[in-house]
């Protein structure tokens, strides 16, 4: 069973502008016409502007909406450069006290994967910290002006694996303290670094995941987000895969993707991906997703997210379910 999650022609054109190396300004050209900068543009294609920008102004093509392009594209810097700095500060606090967060999200994406931090907008900090480190973390952040959203308790935080804290700029931050990365019962800091690698940002440390978790990641961001951002995630996927194909073991990563059955996630973005380019992906990621197969899981996932709006008391449940498996990582009935 698969539902439609294929991409717009607008959104099929404007990837080809980005990730083919001939033919860039024919492109543009035919995308243009196709779209009213000023009206059509939504959230995804907002999102992929800045790239937009870089990828003409690499290749020296002057356009139309050059200044406006231009524009968006400083503005993407401005605020990912304020988002770093609180980055740092937060890694300041935590790091006096050795804490040493795994940076997730569109925070390692921005400032690892892409070329520059302004070509990928940052929308929320995402940080995993050790669970007998939570409320000395939690403490540290308010400090710097950010308010959780409700109050941690020994036993929410058994129940919980993560805290939702906000600050006066209308900014999130996410502080997880369960993953279901790995299915590891992450205790210690030999857990954390057998997942994921040291990161500087300015003067000091964090963790980033390993490719293999990055990817898994990315898969189960677009389980939660129901498929709807996937021109984002297919960028994000192709930034992992391409430039640090060297660094990825894909037996491994094969056999994860069937373990948290991420098959359909896995397949759809590399699938739409190569109906834009043909030959971006190497013969090692061909082979990662071809023979996959959507388990049972997946097909009810695909039909629970179908009918979201119209669900039966049984389809909540197995929803609630559902989000539980996405969430720990663990499924007892599939």
């Amino acid at each position: 069973m698969k539902i439609n999650h294929c991409l717009t022609e607008q959104k099929k054109l404007l990837l080809q502008i980005i990730f083919e190396e001939e033919e860039k300004l024919l492109l543009w050209q035919k995308w243009y016409k196709k779209i009213d900068i000023e009206n059509d543009i939504d959230s995804e294609i907002y999102h992929l502007l800045p790239l937009l920008y870089f990828t003409l102004s690499s290749y020296q093509i002057k356009t139309e909406e050059e200044n406006r392009l231009k524009g968006i594209y400083r503005r993407s810097w401005y605020n990912n450069q304020l988002h770093y700095k609180n980055l740092q500060d937060i890694l300041a606090s935590f790091n006096q006290d050795n804490i040493f967060p795994i940076i997730l999200g569109d925070l390692v994406m921005a400032t690892h994967y892409y070329q520059e931090i302004a070509l990928r907008p940052i929308y929320k900090y995402e940080l995993f910290i050790l669970p007998n480190q939570v409320n000395l973390a939690i403490e540290k952040l308010e400090k710097l002006g950010w308010k959780s959203t409700f109050k941690l308790t020994k036993v929410k935080a058994n129940i919980y694996s993560k805290l939702l804290l906000t600050n006066t700029q209308g900014q999130c931050l996410i502080l997880y303290w369960q993953l279901w990365i790995e299915k590891l019962s992450i205790k210690n800091q030999e857990d954390i670094v057998s997942i994921s690698q040291t990161i500087k940002i300015g003067d000091y440390t964090g963790y980033i995941l390993k490719p293999v978790p990055q990817i898994l990641a990315i898969c189960l961001e677009n389980i939660f987000l129901k498929y709807n951002y996937l021109t984002r995630l297919i960028v994000d996927l192709t930034q992992v895969l391409i430039n640090h194909s060297s660094e990825i073991d894909w037996q491994l990563l094969t056999k994860r993707i069937k373990e948290y059955q991420f098959n359909y996630s896995y397949q759809l973005i590399l699938e739409e991906l190569l109906k834009i380019k043909k030959d971006i992906l190497l013969k090692e990621i061909v082979n990662s997703f071809k023979n996959l197969k959507i388990t049972p899981l997946e097909i009810q996932e695909l039909t629970i997210i179908e009918k979201i709006n119209n669900l039966t008391i049984k389809d909540k449940i197995i929803r609630m379910y559902l989000l539980y498996f996405r969430t720990y990582g663990k499924s007892d009935f599939w």
